[in-house]
């Protein structure tokens, strides 16, 4: 299966799973018909086939044998979602309720190329969960709440063999769970958008290798967990080829934040050792959205704290992070327009345990404060391929040439902190993509940097009393400095670094290249 189906199979898959939970908007009368037909309407336009034995009986529409299935591209495995019986009921206010078994299974069949076929069986579980549908036909309103749902990993078999549930095993469980689900047919696009909160989330799991023997057991939980799907999926396209689906207009996305988390594992191995960790944070936000404007993945947490022992070190090591946050921005569709990319990554108060700093330092000699990294990189690239497009990319790899052109680069944002030290920096260059003999192969740069540092030759200092840094090299590093930067103070020094149009380095007014 190719990687850009791969990725399509796991985005839809995940919202049919999601959008179960409840299986916007103008208030009309809605009947259960229309109801079994906006389900239909719905997963049959992410590439599902619904199919089911309809009965009506007085205000009920009972859906008996309902299969919710599709075939993975390429005869590569399939996926089916069951219910022996779904109940539609006509509440006589122009709404109807769905009720669903308490238990369903899903089962999902993987037969890749020249490897054992992997059957996986999952349980689905609904605990007093109350879904009503209202609106209009093409503009429906899904509201639910109840008292939990639960996901259930009952069977993992490689090649017809069941490996057990000591060799693999998952429980997830959502309790005190409420939201709201819409479906909105408009302009050539069946569109979702989703809102599911949950008071607790609890999960554990457990594998183990059967060759090796090495096992690993891990259990966590989130509290006050609210997650947004949404999805935009134009009619007509085949929603199995994703960069057929995003040159359409696709647009998906899932966002997810809670205000705790915690996790403890252990884990075993006969030739590294036994060990044990636990972390817990104090809140956090997630995010991944793909569109033909880019793909973008984002990452927060607060509060941080991590503990770990191992067999090589038996006593705790732990550290804590105040906040730590990633982002990236990429474009993933080919233009004739220039497209903005971006990175950002912060680790911010980060702290280690007494434990860590007496490995290397017992006589606590360098300074103990909070160390921080926060770095801010963006710029503009020409795209001239499809990120999803994997023929295209496979051929690229053996031309060994680049899939675009990078036309401007920006440090938007630098900032260490560390051992009492700090590093500043900001600055851009641009690129001519036409002149790749100044710099040996890569686009000729314009522009600047400027860069800040203080603390540096107290660290250097510790670090030759300590014996980290030998006599010459720390003479070494002092002599460097002192070529390469501007005295601004008290231990502290400045450098800019320019490139001008002739291709020429500048550090501090003076040509070095």
């Amino acid at each position: 299966m190719r990687y850009d189906q791969r990725f399509s199979q796991f985005m839809i898959c995940g919202l049919a799973a999601a959008s179960f939970s409840v299986p916007a908007v103008s208030f009309a009368d809605v009947t259960p018909e229309d109801v079994w037909a906006d389900m239909s309407k719905y997963y049959e336009a992410y590439g599902y086939q619904m199919a089911g034995d309809q009965t009506r009986v007085g205000d009920t529409l009972v859906i008996d044998n309902m299969v919710l299935s599709m075939a993975f591209p390429e005869e590569e495995g399939s996926f089916s979602f069951s219910a022996d019986k779904v109940v539609l009921t006509d509440l006589g206010d122009g709404t109807v309720s769905m009720a669903f078994p308490d238990s369903m299974p899903i089962s999902v069949q993987v037969k890749p190329a020249d490897e054992p076929p992997v059957d996986i069986a999952l349980d689905y579980r609904l605990n007093d969960v109350s879904i009503i549908a209202s609106g209009a036909p093409n503009d429906m309103l899904y509201t639910f709440e109840g008292a939990g749902i639960a996901i259930e990993l009952t069977d993992l078999a490689i090649n017809g063999v069941s490996i057990g549930n000591n060799v693999a095993y998952f429980l997830l469980n959502m309790d005190g769970v409420s939201g709201t689900a819409t479906t909105v047919s408009e302009e050539g696009f069946n569109k979702l958008a989703e809102s599911i909160v949950a008071e607790n989330i609890t999960y554990k799991m457990n594998f183990a290798d059967p060759e090796t023997g090495d096992t690993g057991a891990f259990s966590g939980s989130m509290t006050d967990t609210s997650v947004k799907l949404s999805s935009d999926m134009p009619e007509g396209v085949d929603p199995n080829d994703m960069q057929a689906s995003l040159n359409a207009g696709m647009s998906g996305g899932i966002l997810m934040d809670f205000a705790s988390s915690t996790m403890i594992g252990t884990f075993t191995s006969k030739t590294e050792g036994d060990g044990t960790f636990n972390t817990s944070s104090a809140g956090g936000h997630y995010e991944l959205s793909v569109s033909n404007k880019g793909m973008v993945i984002e990452g927060k947490a607060a509060e941080t704290k991590t503990e770990l022992m191992t067999a090589d070190v038996p006593m705790p090591l732990s550290y804590s992070v105040g906040n730590s946050a990633f982002a990236l921005k990429m474009p993933i569709v080919a233009s004739e327009e220039e497209q903005m990319f971006n990175l950002g990554l912060t680790l911010a108060d980060l702290e280690m345990s007494e434990m860590i700093w007496a490995m290397f330092d017992p006589q606590a000699a360098l300074p103990r404060d909070p160390m921080t990294l926060d770095l801010g990189v963006s710029g503009y690239v020409m795209s001239e391929l499809d990120f999803f497009d994997v023929e295209a990319m496979a051929a690229l790899e053996n031309t060994n040439e680049a899939p675009g052109e990078i036309r401007s680069l920006s440090l938007d944002r630098l900032r260490v902190n560390v051992l009492g030290a700090e590093l500043t920096g900001e600055g851009g260059f641009t690129f001519d993509n036409s002149d790749m003999e100044t710099f040996d192969g890569v686009p000729r740069p314009e522009g600047r940097i400027a860069l800040g540092l203080t603390g540096a030759n107290a660290v250097l200092d510790k670090l030759g009393e300590l014996g980290f840094i030998s006599p010459d090299d720390l003479m070494g590093a002092r002599m460097m400095l002192g070529m390469f930067t501007i005295p601004a103070g008290d231990d502290s020094v400045t450098t800019t670094v320019e490139i001008n149009e002739q291709g020429h380095v500048i550090a501090n007014g003076q040509r070095i290249q």
